[in-house]
């Protein structure tokens, strides 16, 4: 064969050469386009596994998280609930009970709804001695008692979204098991 190849002309060798390459390339091209074809169809495999068990995670979460919702807000409501029952019976037991004594002054009312709502207390107002309408028995029954039972209220609220979150994330570490 190799005899004949050296007979032909050079035009007739360049051609044969290009013929060989041509192949060579064509061989080589069929072999990436299927090597190609067949990643492409494993990468859609994974894909589909993924998405599969991202299903299956969601799922998990979204029932475990219904659970603790329920569960934290049911504790919540019962907790504001109990809450509630015991800052009106305790506002009745002082209106009934509690011996007034005093009246107290104009100042102390002032500095106390100073306090209460965040703001600086002018020191000349707070010296004011003369006597308010605002009793021990009226403050105590009218307002400390229904502000503890409002700060009562927010530190179960917040007992609760902390729960909520630890729980959920506790939640979210068992589905991606």
């Amino acid at each position: 064969m190799w005899a004949a190849f050296k007979l032909l002309s050079l035009k007739a060798k360049a051609g044969l050469v290009g013929l060989a390459l041509a192949i060579l390339l064509a061989v080589i091209g069929s072999t990436a386009y299927v090597s190609y074809q067949k990643g492409l169809n494993v990468s859609k495999v994974e894909i589909q596994k993924y998405q599969a068990k991202k299903q299956e995670v969601q799922t998990k979460f979204v029932t475990l998280q219904g659970k603790t919702d329920v569960q934290v807000v049911t504790q919540f409501k019962d907790r504001i609930s109990y809450v509630d029952r015991i800052v009106y019976k305790t506002r009745d037991v002082v209106r009934d009970s509690v011996p007034q004594q005093f009246n107290f002054s104009r100042g102390w009312v002032y500095a106390y709804n100073q306090s209460v709502k965040g703001l600086e207390v002018d020191p000349v107002l707070a010296a004011d001695k003369t006597p308010a309408s605002a009793t021990d028995v009226g403050v105590l029954a009218d307002t400390l008692v229904p502000n503890n039972g409002i700060c009562l209220n927010t530190k179960a609220q917040l007992e609760a979204l902390q729960k909520w979150q630890l729980e959920t994330e506790a939640n979210r570490a068992e589905a991606n098991r």
